[in-house]
């Protein structure tokens, strides 16, 4: 039975030939279609971040790409997304070469008929259902995992948190980490790390069709111990300068690089909110004060409202007076999350030995990696010690 009706990008710089391929779809009998065209690559990447499309009709031609420069920066934006290729030459081994990096089919204008034209639409969306499955099931290794932190209000420690995490993350699991700074009002990260660079992450988003691993290498930073860094460098551009939807496709990018990646969000925003469905773990950062806990209750009805799981929220009280540690703990209580941490006030900086955040956001990183261990039964019940040292030179006699 034919679906209602199926969502159809058409990648196309020719005005007159957008009206034959409507043309063409309007003779299918029994199907309806929802044609939309773009006039060129990057406004086209642009309107598939904001629509649900089945499929992919995109010219070899256009302004802004040529050949299958196209094809492979629609693969690496839009992975899911079945992608045709309508081309003005009857080449075989263009075509085959389409096929090879990850064009479902390869269509010569000057002999594509209505029913071609849907066969090979229908087939694409079959193919990319089934080549997707095989792949979620040869899939390897642990996934990607991106974390957030997103600050209550400002000042209460957003910044030095993703730094810690960070430089912990990568401590702890020896793996690449990248620390990114996307709050725009603090920029914040480049000063605490040190890190400098000439380009920041508005770069690589206003630069989609050159995004590629040289192309970052000369983008990323290294910032202390290994972290790999992306700051932004003040001022910075108004969010309402900003496509979000760029943004989400150079996370996507960066999943393929980096198995760890830690951004600092600063506040709740139109953008850091665009970027939610992208994050593994939020970890949302307050203070102990009546104020910082309003702000933090709205906060988290907006995640509800928002539908980010509670489940994925650590709640980090910072800067806590030490005789209301215990009291602070209760905090998560009233908000209605479950993982809590508490930080002690009088934190040294992010490169001084003594450091009180530092053992928490320790512990978190280690949770965060599945690295965390239960304390030996010993450390609860001393009097254990000895019977434990006695057991261990049985068993090795």
């Amino acid at each position: 039975m034919r679906e209602s009706c199926l969502k159809v990008l058409l990648i196309e710089s020719d005005p007159g030939y957008i009206d034959q391929v409507r043309e063409m779809l309007s003779k299918v009998p029994g199907q309806s279609f929802d044609l939309q065209w773009s006039e060129a690559l990057l406004p086209g990447l642009d309107r598939l971040a904001k629509g649900d499309f089945d499929v992919v009709l995109v010219d070899t031609s256009l302004p802004d790409s040529h050949g299958l420069d196209a094809l492979e920066a629609l693969r690496m934006h839009a992975p899911a997304v079945p992608i045709v290729i309508l081309s003005g030459l009857d080449s075989e081994a263009l075509a085959l070469r389409a096929v090879q990096i990850g064009a479902q089919d390869y269509l010569f204008k000057g002999k594509l008929e209505p029913d071609h034209l849907y066969r090979s639409l229908r087939y694409a969306i079959v193919r990319q259902k089934s080549q997707a499955g095989c792949a979620k099931t040869e899939s390897q290794g642990p996934p990607v995992r991106i974390i957030g932190c997103l600050g209550a209000k400002g000042g209460v420690g957003t910044t030095t948190v993703a730094c810690h995490a960070s430089l912990e993350l990568k401590r702890q699991t020896g793996h690449r980490v990248l620390l990114a700074d996307l709050d725009m009002s603090g920029a914040s990260v480049g000063f605490m790390t040190r890190a400098k660079s000439t380009y920041t992450i508005l770069d690589a988003a206003n630069d989609l069709l050159r995004l590629d691993q040289s192309f970052w290498e000369k983008v990323v930073c290294n910032g202390p111990r290994e972290l790999e860094i992306l700051p932004l460098a003040a001022p910075v551009c108004s969010e309402e300068q900003i496509r979000s939807d760029r943004i989400r496709y150079v996370l996507r990018f960066l999943r393929s690089i980096y198995p760890w990646i830690v951004l600092d969000l600063g506040r709740l925003s139109p953008l850091t909110a665009s970027l939610l469905s992208h994050l593994t773990d939020l970890l949302l950062i307050t203070t102990y004060d009546l104020a910082a806990v309003r702000d933090t209750r709205q906060v988290v009805h907006r995640l509800a409202e928002m539908g980010f799981e509670s489940r994925r929220v650590t709640l980090i009280v910072n800067q806590v007076p030490k005789m209301d540690c215990v009291a602070a703990l209760e905090v998560s209580k009233v908000l209605g999350i479950q993982s809590s941490i508490v930080v002690p006030e009088g934190t040294a900086g992010l490169f001084e030995g003594k450091s009180g955040i530092r053992p928490q956001l320790a512990r978190l990183a280690a949770r965060l990696a599945g690295l965390e261990q239960k304390p030996a039964a010993w450390k609860y019940f001393p009097f254990l010690a000895g019977f434990s040292a006695k057991n261990r030179q049985l068993k090795t006699a």
